[in-house]
């Protein structure tokens, strides 16, 4: 379980969010997963929103591959 406060608007709102896993990991790795995994998340929304990733109706496979590699490096370099 995971406990994220979060402020808008002057709004304070405390999200719980609940995992579970049969892995016998120790709380600093189970942290090192979960916000590892947040991350990743976090990446591809960008790549949804800034980039508007899911709307993208190319249908040449390698245009498609090639367009998501260009969308990673400008995302990384932003």
């Amino acid at each position: 379980m995971t406990r994220n406060t979060v402020t808008r608007n002057g709004q304070t709102e405390v999200q719980t969010r609940y995992f579970i896993s049969s892995l016998s990991l120790g709380v600093a790795e189970i942290v090192r997963v979960i916000r590892g995994h947040w991350l990743m998340e976090s990446h591809y929304w960008h790549l949804d929103v800034i980039f508007r990733e899911d709307r993208d109706r190319t249908l040449n496979k390698h245009v498609a591959y090639d367009l998501n590699i260009l969308r990673k490096l400008a995302l990384n370099l932003l």
